[in-house]
């Protein structure tokens, strides 16, 4: 069997979702599969997995009723957790990685840790895209990792995790913001986290995503997925992580503030105010916000 489970959750990703599985076709490191999860796509979808899963066997698709991402996501790993791959690795279907994604990650994560990260660009997709590299590894502590640049320290994507991670815990099946709410339980239980340090990842910023929709109450699940990250800096001891995280999450709620239509009033004025005892309770300043 494979090394490598890469889980692809897909929805209505259509127009963007070759680009992605054509990254995974490209693979210096080549033995891993791959399980497609098709969240009930009503476009074109199923049919582009479907073409993928016939030219290339490593290619697996299962169709589930649209149930969300964290659904979608919960199932590759059922499929994983019953193959014998070691790792698992998770890509959004409208994003895509490096031909050394796999290979640098794996090489990563044999330093004797279970969790090894990339560096992620943020693109458009237009423009010259960086020349793939084989970076330095640099093993850090998930209190550090919390800290670093270049990182996103709380998604699933951009990492390979030993499977072991998801033994007893599968993601909280919520509208979005569901790995913000498990992932940094997983970093910090491991301890230590491979860094490669070469961009391997790339995001799509797509106007068309989940993260780009007009501004719902579903966007205060973050929130509240970063208030638990702080009470559990603060009940550890990672004064760092929590001086850190407490500005990070005044300034994502005054950028929602910003965005916050005007169809919520009621919900405005309770962020605001929420903001307030946020800032008050971690002795922040508007400067450590970027509020004008």
């Amino acid at each position: 069997m494979s090394k490598i489970s890469v889980i692809v959750p897909v929805y209505n990703t259509e127009k963007y979702l070759p680009r992605c599985l054509d990254s995974l076709l490209k693979q210096t490191f080549t033995d891993f599969e791959v399980i497609l999860i098709d969240d009930g796509s009503i476009d074109g979808s199923l049919a582009v997995c479907q073409s993928y899963a016939a030219k290339d066997s490593r290619f697996n698709v299962f169709q589930t009723q649209h149930r969300g991402q964290a659904s979608a996501r919960n199932a590759g790993i059922d499929h994983a957790m019953n193959n014998d791959s070691k790792y698992i690795a998770f890509i959004d279907s409208d994003d895509w990685v490096s031909e050394l994604f796999l290979e640098g990650l794996y090489e990563s994560v044999g330093t004797g840790v279970t969790i090894s990260s990339a560096l992620y660009l943020e693109t458009d997709g237009t423009g010259e895209q960086p020349v793939p590299q084989k970076g330095k590894t640099t093993v850090v502590s998930a209190e550090e990792y919390y800290l670093a640049a270049g990182v996103l320290p709380f998604t699933a994507w951009g990492k390979l995790f030993e499977k072991s991670c998801f033994q007893s815990v599968r993601f909280p099946e919520i509208p979005m913001h569901e790995d913000t709410m498990l992932i940094y339980k997983i970093l910090f239980q491991t301890g230590k986290i491979a860094v490669h340090g070469s961009l391997l990842y790339f995001y799509f910023l797509n106007d068309e995503g989940i993260s780009a929709k007009k501004w719902s109450k579903d966007r205060l699940l973050e929130l509240d997925a970063m208030d638990s990250q702080l009470a559990f800096f603060e009940k550890n001891g990672y004064l760092k992580a929590l001086k850190h995280g407490a500005a990070v999450k005044g300034r994502m709620m005054a950028y929602q503030l910003s965005e916050t239509e005007s169809d919520f009033p009621g919900e405005k004025k309770l962020l605001k105010a929420r903001l307030k005892k946020h800032m008050k309770k971690y002795r922040l300043k508007r400067s450590d916000i970027c509020l004008k």
